[in-house]
């Protein structure tokens, strides 16, 4: 019965995680222009670099999840994030 309700629990952690750090660049961008002393409009770079990588690394995770299993490739991408 608990691993009924763990399972949707991990989905949904892990799904908030992302899309917290998709948000994440889009709203620090104003204080890191500030930091570097330019305007946020020339830190498109910055957000076309992110949306690239993503699409990178996405099609590739899911290649390694088939290869190596799901809750390796889970485990492993959540030990680098941390």
């Amino acid at each position: 019965m608990l691993a009924k309700r763990i399972v949707p629990l991990i989905v949904a952690v892990a799904l908030f995680m992302e899309n917290m750090d998709s948000t994440v660049i889009a709203t620090s961008l104003p204080a890191i222009a500030a930091d570097i002393g330019t305007s946020p409009l020339t830190l498109k770079l910055a957000v076309t670099s992110y949306l690239l990588s993503l699409a990178v690394f996405i099609p590739l995770s899911g290649w390694t999840a088939d290869r190596f299993g799901a809750r390796t490739v889970f485990r492993a991408a959540i030990a680098v994030f941390m």
